[in-house]
Protein backbone atom coordinates (compact mmCIF):
# COMPACT_ATOMS: atom_id res chain seq x y z
CA UNK A 1 0.00 0.00 0.00
CA UNK A 2 1.27 3.28 -0.78
CA UNK A 3 1.64 5.92 2.26
CA UNK A 4 1.17 9.21 1.82
CA UNK A 5 2.96 11.79 4.11
CA UNK A 6 0.41 13.42 4.72
CA UNK A 7 -3.36 11.87 5.53
CA UNK A 8 -5.67 14.28 4.47
CA UNK A 9 -7.88 15.32 1.91
CA UNK A 10 -10.60 17.30 0.41
CA UNK A 11 -13.77 16.38 -1.83
CA UNK A 12 -16.11 18.46 -2.93
CA UNK A 13 -19.57 16.63 -2.62
CA UNK A 14 -21.73 18.92 -4.09
CA UNK A 15 -20.78 22.05 -5.69
CA UNK A 16 -24.06 23.52 -5.87
CA UNK A 17 -24.78 26.20 -2.66
CA UNK A 18 -27.70 27.63 -1.01
CA UNK A 19 -25.43 30.65 -0.80
CA UNK A 20 -23.61 33.50 -2.48
CA UNK A 21 -20.92 34.95 -0.85
CA UNK A 22 -19.66 37.90 -2.36
CA UNK A 23 -16.42 36.78 -1.57
CA UNK A 24 -16.62 32.79 -2.18
CA UNK A 25 -12.71 31.65 -3.60
CA UNK A 26 -14.29 28.82 -5.35
CA UNK A 27 -17.79 30.17 -6.71
CA UNK A 28 -16.22 30.80 -10.50
CA UNK A 29 -14.51 27.31 -10.54
CA UNK A 30 -17.65 25.33 -9.09
CA UNK A 31 -20.17 23.18 -11.53
CA UNK A 32 -23.58 21.92 -10.24
CA UNK A 33 -22.49 18.89 -10.00
CA UNK A 34 -22.97 16.40 -7.34
CA UNK A 35 -20.94 13.33 -6.73
CA UNK A 36 -23.12 9.96 -6.98
CA UNK A 37 -22.86 7.86 -3.59
CA UNK A 38 -21.24 5.30 -6.00
CA UNK A 39 -18.54 7.23 -7.05
CA UNK A 40 -18.25 8.68 -3.42
CA UNK A 41 -17.97 5.03 -2.25
CA UNK A 42 -15.44 4.53 -4.54
CA UNK A 43 -13.36 7.32 -4.31
CA UNK A 44 -13.38 6.96 -0.23
CA UNK A 45 -11.81 3.01 -0.53
CA UNK A 46 -9.24 4.73 -3.17
CA UNK A 47 -8.27 7.50 -0.66
CA UNK A 48 -8.25 4.97 2.19
CA UNK A 49 -6.44 2.04 0.08
CA UNK A 50 -3.22 4.52 -0.57
CA UNK A 51 -2.84 5.33 3.53
CA UNK A 52 -5.72 8.56 4.30
CA UNK A 53 -7.13 8.80 7.32
CA UNK A 54 -8.92 12.35 7.38
CA UNK A 55 -11.44 13.14 4.68
CA UNK A 56 -12.70 17.11 4.75
CA UNK A 57 -16.10 17.10 3.67
CA UNK A 58 -16.75 20.92 1.22
CA UNK A 59 -18.82 22.26 -1.37
CA UNK A 60 -20.53 24.04 -2.30
CA UNK A 61 -22.75 23.47 0.52
CA UNK A 62 -22.25 20.16 1.52
CA UNK A 63 -25.30 19.50 3.95
CA UNK A 64 -27.79 20.17 0.96
CA UNK A 65 -26.30 17.14 -0.99
CA UNK A 66 -29.42 14.57 -1.76
CA UNK A 67 -27.91 12.03 0.07
CA UNK A 68 -25.85 13.82 2.79
CA UNK A 69 -26.60 11.35 5.80
CA UNK A 70 -25.02 8.43 3.64
CA UNK A 71 -22.46 10.80 2.27
CA UNK A 72 -21.57 10.63 6.33
CA UNK A 73 -21.84 7.34 6.97
CA UNK A 74 -19.70 6.13 4.00
CA UNK A 75 -16.76 8.70 5.08
CA UNK A 76 -17.31 6.98 8.58
CA UNK A 77 -16.98 3.96 7.56
CA UNK A 78 -13.73 4.94 5.65
CA UNK A 79 -11.76 7.36 7.72
CA UNK A 80 -10.80 7.51 11.56
CA UNK A 81 -12.00 11.61 11.26
CA UNK A 82 -13.88 13.63 9.19
CA UNK A 83 -14.77 17.41 8.87
CA UNK A 84 -17.88 18.98 7.46
CA UNK A 85 -17.35 22.62 6.42
CA UNK A 86 -20.74 24.04 6.11
CA UNK A 87 -22.05 27.75 5.86
CA UNK A 88 -24.78 26.64 9.02
CA UNK A 89 -28.01 28.03 6.96
CA UNK A 90 -29.40 23.79 7.25
CA UNK A 91 -30.79 21.65 10.04
CA UNK A 92 -29.13 18.53 8.31
CA UNK A 93 -26.22 18.03 11.19
CA UNK A 94 -29.12 17.09 13.34
CA UNK A 95 -29.84 14.12 11.39
CA UNK A 96 -26.14 12.07 11.66
CA UNK A 97 -24.12 10.90 13.99
CA UNK A 98 -20.50 12.61 14.82
CA UNK A 99 -17.87 10.71 16.37
CA UNK A 100 -14.92 12.00 19.21
CA UNK A 101 -12.73 12.65 16.45
CA UNK A 102 -15.07 14.47 13.81
CA UNK A 103 -15.67 17.77 13.48
CA UNK A 104 -18.35 20.77 12.35
CA UNK A 105 -16.39 23.77 10.61
CA UNK A 106 -18.67 26.90 9.82
CA UNK A 107 -18.64 29.46 7.99
CA UNK A 108 -18.47 32.68 10.41
CA UNK A 109 -19.91 34.80 7.54
CA UNK A 110 -23.51 33.35 8.52
CA UNK A 111 -23.04 33.95 12.25
CA UNK A 112 -26.12 35.57 12.81
CA UNK A 113 -27.87 32.34 11.70
CA UNK A 114 -26.04 30.66 14.40
CA UNK A 115 -27.30 29.17 17.51
CA UNK A 116 -25.86 26.78 20.16
CA UNK A 117 -29.44 24.77 19.04
CA UNK A 118 -28.83 25.18 15.97
CA UNK A 119 -25.19 23.80 16.00
CA UNK A 120 -26.66 20.47 17.45
CA UNK A 121 -23.80 19.65 19.87
CA UNK A 122 -26.24 17.01 21.00
CA UNK A 123 -25.21 14.68 18.02
CA UNK A 124 -21.06 14.94 18.98
CA UNK A 125 -18.09 15.43 17.29
CA UNK A 126 -15.83 18.85 17.57
CA UNK A 127 -16.70 22.63 16.34
CA UNK A 128 -14.60 25.16 14.79
CA UNK A 129 -15.82 28.69 13.73
CA UNK A 130 -13.77 29.66 10.31
CA UNK A 131 -13.84 33.55 10.99
CA UNK A 132 -12.42 35.81 8.26
CA UNK A 133 -11.64 39.41 9.09
CA UNK A 134 -11.70 41.96 6.29
CA UNK A 135 -11.29 45.58 5.73
CA UNK A 136 -15.68 45.62 6.52
CA UNK A 137 -15.14 43.74 9.57
CA UNK A 138 -16.65 45.08 12.23
CA UNK A 139 -14.55 43.60 14.92
CA UNK A 140 -16.44 44.54 18.57
CA UNK A 141 -19.41 43.39 17.06
CA UNK A 142 -17.64 40.16 15.98
CA UNK A 143 -15.79 39.60 19.17
CA UNK A 144 -19.19 39.88 21.13
CA UNK A 145 -21.15 37.03 19.23
CA UNK A 146 -18.34 34.99 19.15
CA UNK A 147 -18.21 35.29 23.24
CA UNK A 148 -22.18 34.88 23.03
CA UNK A 149 -21.98 31.38 20.63
CA UNK A 150 -18.70 30.04 22.35
CA UNK A 151 -20.17 30.90 26.35
CA UNK A 152 -20.16 27.22 27.85
CA UNK A 153 -19.27 25.54 24.85
CA UNK A 154 -16.18 23.53 23.83
CA UNK A 155 -16.00 25.62 20.09
CA UNK A 156 -12.27 26.40 18.27
CA UNK A 157 -11.89 29.88 16.57
CA UNK A 158 -9.76 29.73 13.37
CA UNK A 159 -8.98 33.24 12.10
CA UNK A 160 -8.21 33.92 8.22
CA UNK A 161 -7.97 36.81 6.47
CA UNK A 162 -10.18 37.35 2.85
CA UNK A 163 -8.60 35.17 0.06
CA UNK A 164 -10.23 37.20 -2.47
CA UNK A 165 -8.22 40.31 -1.70
CA UNK A 166 -5.06 42.36 -1.48
CA UNK A 167 -3.97 41.59 1.85
CA UNK A 168 -1.20 43.76 1.83
CA UNK A 169 -2.77 47.23 0.16
CA UNK A 170 -5.68 46.37 2.77
CA UNK A 171 -3.31 45.80 5.79
CA UNK A 172 -3.35 49.45 7.06
CA UNK A 173 -7.28 48.76 7.47
CA UNK A 174 -7.08 44.79 8.49
CA UNK A 175 -3.87 44.56 10.85
CA UNK A 176 -5.48 46.68 13.83
CA UNK A 177 -8.50 44.79 13.74
CA UNK A 178 -6.61 41.21 13.85
CA UNK A 179 -5.18 42.83 16.81
CA UNK A 180 -8.05 43.55 18.83
CA UNK A 181 -9.62 40.62 18.11
CA UNK A 182 -6.51 38.50 19.34
CA UNK A 183 -6.15 40.94 22.30
CA UNK A 184 -9.93 39.88 23.39
CA UNK A 185 -9.67 36.63 22.36
CA UNK A 186 -6.88 36.09 24.52
CA UNK A 187 -8.19 37.79 27.64
CA UNK A 188 -11.52 35.57 27.18
CA UNK A 189 -9.67 32.42 27.06
CA UNK A 190 -10.90 31.54 23.86
CA UNK A 191 -8.72 28.88 21.58
CA UNK A 192 -7.85 30.26 18.68
CA UNK A 193 -5.34 29.60 15.94
CA UNK A 194 -5.00 30.66 12.31
CA UNK A 195 -5.75 29.38 8.58
CA UNK A 196 -4.15 29.59 5.75
CA UNK A 197 -0.65 30.15 4.64
CA UNK A 198 -0.40 33.90 5.10
CA UNK A 199 3.15 35.52 4.34
CA UNK A 200 5.78 36.33 6.56
CA UNK A 201 6.39 39.43 4.68
CA UNK A 202 3.02 40.16 5.92
CA UNK A 203 3.01 39.26 9.62
CA UNK A 204 6.68 40.45 10.22
CA UNK A 205 6.87 42.77 13.56
CA UNK A 206 2.91 42.27 13.73
CA UNK A 207 2.72 40.81 17.08
CA UNK A 208 0.53 38.48 16.01
CA UNK A 209 0.38 35.46 17.40
CA UNK A 210 0.37 33.06 14.76
CA UNK A 211 2.04 29.65 14.62
CA UNK A 212 5.64 29.22 13.15
CA UNK A 213 4.48 26.86 10.84
CA UNK A 214 1.86 29.10 9.16
CA UNK A 215 3.94 29.90 6.17
CA UNK A 216 5.23 26.35 5.02
CA UNK A 217 2.05 25.39 2.57
CA UNK A 218 3.38 22.29 0.72
CA UNK A 219 2.36 19.38 -0.94
CA UNK A 220 1.54 17.41 2.14
CA UNK A 221 -1.24 20.16 2.35
CA UNK A 222 -2.59 20.43 -0.55
CA UNK A 223 -5.19 18.45 -2.31
CA UNK A 224 -8.80 18.61 -3.48
CA UNK A 225 -11.19 16.42 -5.54
CA UNK A 226 -14.21 18.09 -7.56
CA UNK A 227 -17.72 16.45 -7.24
CA UNK A 228 -16.64 15.14 -11.30
CA UNK A 229 -13.57 13.52 -9.83
CA UNK A 230 -10.72 15.86 -11.27
CA UNK A 231 -7.73 16.28 -9.17
CA UNK A 232 -7.25 20.09 -7.87
CA UNK A 233 -3.74 21.71 -6.35
CA UNK A 234 -6.48 23.45 -3.73
CA UNK A 235 -9.34 25.44 -3.32
CA UNK A 236 -6.67 28.49 -4.14
CA UNK A 237 -5.72 27.28 -7.35
CA UNK A 238 -8.75 25.70 -8.44
CA UNK A 239 -7.79 24.46 -12.01
CA UNK A 240 -8.92 20.49 -12.92
CA UNK A 241 -4.92 18.96 -13.07
CA UNK A 242 -5.90 14.97 -13.70
CA UNK A 243 -8.91 12.55 -13.68
CA UNK A 244 -8.57 10.34 -11.13
CA UNK A 245 -10.72 7.67 -13.23
CA UNK A 246 -9.42 7.20 -16.50
CA UNK A 247 -10.72 3.67 -18.22
CA UNK A 248 -12.89 3.32 -15.59
CA UNK A 249 -10.36 2.78 -12.90
CA UNK A 250 -8.41 5.26 -10.67
CA UNK A 251 -5.45 5.58 -11.63
CA UNK A 252 -2.20 5.03 -9.37
CA UNK A 253 -1.65 7.77 -6.68
CA UNK A 254 2.15 8.31 -7.56
CA UNK A 255 0.64 9.36 -10.96
CA UNK A 256 -1.58 12.35 -8.64
CA UNK A 257 1.52 13.04 -6.52
CA UNK A 258 4.00 14.03 -10.02
CA UNK A 259 0.50 16.00 -10.83
CA UNK A 260 0.98 18.23 -7.14
CA UNK A 261 4.34 18.54 -7.42
CA UNK A 262 4.67 20.13 -11.06
CA UNK A 263 1.96 22.58 -9.51
CA UNK A 264 3.82 23.27 -6.33
CA UNK A 265 7.05 24.31 -8.09
CA UNK A 266 4.99 26.26 -10.57
CA UNK A 267 3.52 28.46 -7.87
CA UNK A 268 7.03 28.71 -5.93
CA UNK A 269 8.99 29.75 -8.88
CA UNK A 270 6.41 32.34 -9.75
CA UNK A 271 6.36 33.60 -6.13
CA UNK A 272 10.32 33.61 -6.62
CA UNK A 273 9.92 35.50 -9.80
CA UNK A 274 7.92 38.13 -9.35
CA UNK A 275 8.42 38.78 -5.59
CA UNK A 276 10.32 36.40 -3.50
CA UNK A 277 14.43 36.01 -4.82
CA UNK A 278 15.45 38.26 -2.18
CA UNK A 279 13.58 37.67 0.93
CA UNK A 280 16.37 35.17 2.96
CA UNK A 281 13.23 33.29 4.84
CA UNK A 282 12.16 31.73 1.42
CA UNK A 283 12.32 28.09 1.82
CA UNK A 284 13.37 28.08 5.23
CA UNK A 285 10.44 29.88 7.08
CA UNK A 286 8.43 30.61 4.11
CA UNK A 287 7.48 30.32 0.79
CA UNK A 288 4.98 32.79 -0.21
CA UNK A 289 1.89 31.13 1.39
CA UNK A 290 -1.75 31.25 -0.07
CA UNK A 291 -1.95 34.67 -1.65
CA UNK A 292 1.54 35.24 -2.73
CA UNK A 293 1.38 33.57 -6.38
CA UNK A 294 -1.97 35.39 -7.52
CA UNK A 295 -2.18 37.95 -9.52
CA UNK A 296 -4.06 40.40 -7.69
CA UNK A 297 -0.59 41.28 -5.73
CA UNK A 298 2.15 43.32 -7.16
CA UNK A 299 6.15 43.53 -5.55
CA UNK A 300 5.04 47.08 -4.55
CA UNK A 301 1.74 46.59 -2.68
CA UNK A 302 4.34 44.06 -0.54
CA UNK A 303 7.21 46.34 -0.62
CA UNK A 304 4.98 49.59 0.48
CA UNK A 305 2.98 47.71 2.97
CA UNK A 306 5.71 46.21 5.32
CA UNK A 307 8.64 46.39 7.42
CA UNK A 308 10.09 42.86 6.43
CA UNK A 309 13.99 42.73 4.86
CA UNK A 310 13.38 42.16 1.54
CA UNK A 311 15.64 44.12 -0.89
CA UNK A 312 14.33 45.82 -4.12
CA UNK A 313 15.54 43.72 -6.88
Amino acid sequence: MNKVKHKAMRVYVTERCNAKCPNCFNAKSRSNNEMTLEDFKDLCEYLKSNGFTLLKIMGGEPTIHADFSKVIEIAQNNFDSIVIFSNGTTNSIKDIKLRENDSVVYNFTFNKVFSKEKMHIEVGGKRTFEVQVKKTTDEKELVERLKELTQDAKVRISLTLDCTANIFIEKPIVLPKLKYIETELLEAKLDFSYDHMIPLCYLYKTGLHVSKNSCMCTTHTAGLISSDLFFKFCNQHSASLVSLKQDGKFIPWSIVENYMQKTFYELRAKALKEYCMNCVFFNKKCNGGCWIPKDIISKDDIMNNTSFPVKKS
